[in-house]
């Protein structure tokens, strides 16, 4: 009895010991991109795999109190990711079981509503040609000015095939760079691809830049257009064969 109680006791000791350390050691940061993460900033990279077990069980309570950290981070809704960070992105773990960035979308689901899910917090304000300002009707404002431009030829509910169909038959560029805007907010692969084919043509490259790293990328944080070209090609420089792999079978 008496080793029985020696060995919980160091067990218990070691488990806070644990428990303490992957508190105090990394940088914590949450912020929405374009839904909650939490990143775990490591000095040196071994302590990445060392404390992957504590940010299992962090996305476990994360799970069961889905609203833990959302007193400092303003959203409401949404999934939430934990993030173990060296010099790069080393483990990233879903904590909700919704909303991935390559998420393959039923052909009868609505691309506006599966933005609506991804975490962005609050609705974003645009300004009018008269100088006014309104709050958009979806959170994504572009989604707005899509659904103005292309009016009644093409009414909600906004499929994946029937977007993809319309964007490769599209008759100008102004047209495709609105359907841009909703194949984005679906981050389906078959989206990514297109926007990645976007990237070389010099009238839609800069809202494929910028919506690839709006819903695709993970952790980089662009500093003006340039630095949205380079973390829109970094990131399919790492994931365009498996997106390939995966739209092949789709």
């Amino acid at each position: 009895m008496h080793r029985i109680r020696y060995i919980f006791a160091w067990t218990t000791a070691a488990i806070l010991l644990y428990t303490v350390l992957y508190v105090a050691l990394p940088d914590r940061v949450s912020w929405h991109s374009p839904y909650l993460e939490h990143h775990r900033k490591f000095r040196y990279g071994f302590e990445t795999g060392l404390f992957l077990p504590a940010a299992y069980g962090e996305c476990g309570l994360l799970r069961m109190f889905p609203r833990l950290y959302r007193a400092s981070c303003a959203g409401k809704n949404g999934a939430q990711f934990v993030a173990l960070d060296w010099k790069y992105p080393a483990f990233r773990l879903q904590a909700t079981p919704n909303a991935s960035r390559d998420a393959v979308l039923r052909s009868d689901d609505d691309i506006a509503e599966h933005v609506a899910t991804i975490g962005f917090y609050r609705p974003g304000e645009r300004r009018l040609s008269d100088g006014s300002t309104v709050t958009c009707k979806y959170i994504d404002c572009d989604l707005d000015r899509a659904e103005e431009f292309l009016g009644p030829t093409f009414p909600r509910p906004w499929r994946i095939l029937e977007t993809l169909a319309r964007y490769r038959s599209a008759p100008d560029n102004n047209t495709r760079i609105h359907l841009l805007n909703i194949l984005a907010a679906s981050q389906d692969p078959r989206a990514a691809l297109v926007l990645a084919d976007a990237l070389n043509s010099p009238d839609l490259s800069p809202i494929a830049a910028d919506k690839l790293t709006t819903y695709y990328v993970v952790c980089c944080i662009p500093d003006g257009l340039e630095g949205m070209f380079t973390c829109a090609k970094e990131w399919l420089k790492e994931n365009r064969k498996q997106l390939e792999e995966k739209c092949a079978h789709l």
